[in-house]
């Protein structure tokens, strides 16, 4: 007697990312904003430094003593890394350039909760990061792991044409281009911090402007 063929049960849907982002506690102390959905080229693409982080940052960069004038983050997400760095007095100023509508919805609700009555200058930008002009920046942090390699050469390019007074780059992965055109060196050993949602940490390398290097 013969037997009908076997079918095996659908697979369950696949979910686009490892992490569903569910509501949870901002780790700044500061207010609990839910997050929107977001998606990114890479499954683990989106993240942002944790706050302990950016504190070990800050301090690698002597900002806990010395802030910063104007700090840039190019890729800000949620607005987390701008608002601790303003809020601990780290950065004079702090500016968070986004392109996603729905991070800098996140942004813009997190700087109205929690930094409205502080007095901290924080400036959120939902801009494509190549249509913002870094003349002011003194500090700038990027996380470039998810662009593709043309979209880093583009932005490695910027950034020697408008690093009139960066005085520190800190970026993941690495850019050589800025240590091979002299401009900056790198300052010390990769830092390995934590990112928020993930139990791993990202490699930050530190460039410092070579012509004020002691």
């Amino acid at each position: 007697m013969a037997h009908p063929p076997h079918h095996p049960p659908p697979h369950p849907a696949h979910h686009p990312h490892p992490h569903p982002h569910h509501p949870h506690p901002h780790h700044f102390d500061l207010t609990s904003v839910e997050e929107p959905p977001v998606s990114c080229c890479e499954p683990d693409g989106y993240g942002e430094l944790a706050r302990t982080a950016v504190d070990d940052l800050a301090k690698a960069l002597g900002l806990d003593e010395t802030p910063t004038p104007v700090f840039y983050d190019l890729g800000s997400g949620a607005g987390k890394v701008v608002a601790h760095m303003a809020l601990a007095g780290y950065a004079a100023k702090a500016v968070g350039v986004e392109v996603n509508d729905g991070r800098h919805v996140a942004a813009l609700a997190l700087r109205a909760a929690a930094l409205a009555s502080k007095g901290a200058d924080v400036d959120l930008r939902n801009e494509d990061m190549f249509d913002v002009d870094l003349a002011e920046a003194t500090t700038l942090y990027v996380n470039q792991a998810c662009f593709p390699a043309e979209v880093r050469d583009r932005l490695h390019a910027k950034i020697l044409r408008e690093a009139a007074n960066l005085e520190y780059v800190v970026a993941a992965p690495p850019i050589p281009a800025l240590e091979a055109a002299g401009l900056f060196v790198v300052d010390q050993p990769v830092l390995h911090l934590p990112m928020e949602l993930y139990t791993y940490a990202t490699p930050l390398t530190i460039y410092r402007r070579a012509d004020r290097t002691a």
